[in-house]
């Protein structure tokens, strides 16, 4: 009889149902640091009594003190102290620690911090983590925090043993900054997507006529990056009908709009029957060529990453967002 496998997961919550449900589709008992700053842990009521949440390691701290005592962790004083900090949760689950047999953090420069406090304290100081970078750097326009991540990276990799890197164009990235990762494990198969957000048989859509075109990325205007209206309006314009999430402020007969998929929806296969009654779907956001972040060359996005789910045919307007593209070329 094979001996079962223990992984501890460590990452947002929010941002983890993939790579969550994807070790828990593969048999292995997995367990949960939550990083998020709010208790989060009742998120998918559908997989929630699945996922034993060891702690939601940074509920009632201040905040901006997380955030500074975080990004200061590469530097030996600030993992101290941020080690220190959070010992008596550490302290409290340490048996449960000692039981993993491996860490998987996801995803990208985000989770390091944690990794490096983890690798401090003795009773995980042994296992190896495995490292997902989805995105890498996660900042959206060039920068000091495109820099800052660069650097992050740079001083922690030496406390990962393997990574999850699904484009060329991120490990470019590694080697052109001089971040060595020629001891590291390299995965190129993200192994928890499409299948992560199909937990069921998915047959294609029984629609005899396909929709036109799709929008899966948020319109949140509060921030520029995703405020693509006029983009819409110029596809809509042309006569093609194209669906965006309810919520968003952008009116035109050629415009639809469809309801949010949480978390549930996404893990019961929902989503990926939706997609599948489209053409196409469009990926694109409102970046200013002369700041554009490394992020667009070399990662996969989730608005990306949800419609590769169901179709493998896509638009990329008017910027092209070169990793996506490679991805296809190269499956």
């Amino acid at each position: 009889m094979s001996k079962s496998i223990h992984a501890l997961h460590i990452g947002w919550i929010t941002d983890s149902l993939k790579t969550v449900k994807a070790h828990l589709d593969s048999g292995i008992n997995i367990k949960v640091i939550n990083t998020q700053p709010r208790r989060v842990d009742k998120f998918v009521p559908e997989i929630e009594p699945k996922i034993p949440i060891l702690s939601n390691l940074y509920e009632g701290f201040n905040i901006r003190l997380i955030k500074i005592l975080r990004f200061s962790s590469a530097l030996f004083l600030g993992k101290v102290f941020l080690s220190r900090l959070l010992s008596s949760r550490l302290n409290s689950i340490s048996k449960d620690l000692e039981q993993v047999d491996y860490i998987f953090a996801n995803w990208g420069v985000g989770v390091l911090p944690e990794v490096l406090i983890l690798k401090y304290h003795s009773s995980v100081s042994d296992k190896k983590i495995l490292l997902n970078v989805e995105t890498f750097p996660t900042a959206w326009k060039r920068g000091l925090r495109e820099k800052f991540e660069i650097w992050f990276m740079r001083k922690a990799i030496k406390e990962v043993d393997a990574l999850i890197i699904p484009t060329k164009e991120i490990e470019e990235v590694f080697s052109k900054f001089n971040i060595d990762i020629s001891d590291k494990k390299i995965l190129r198969d993200p192994f928890y997507f499409p299948s992560s957000y199909t937990s069921k048989p998915v047959k294609s859509s029984t629609a005899t006529k396909k929709r036109d075109l799709v929008f899966l990325g948020q319109l949140d205007y509060s921030r520029s990056l995703n405020d693509v209206r006029s983009q819409l309006l110029d596809i809509a314009n042309t006569g093609v009908n194209i669906f965006v999430q309810k919520g968003s402020e952008i009116s035109h007969q050629n415009i639809h709009h469809f309801n949010y998929f949480d978390g549930g929806e996404l893990l019961r296969g929902d989503l990926v029957e939706f997609v599948r009654s489209f053409k196409a779907c469009l990926v694109t956001y409102n970046i200013n060529e002369s700041v554009k972040g490394l992020r667009y060359e070399t990662s996969l996005p989730s608005r990306f990453i949800y419609w590769f789910t169901g179709w493998d045919s896509y638009t990329f307007a008017k910027r092209k967002i070169q990793g996506n593209g490679e991805f296809f070329k190269n499956p």
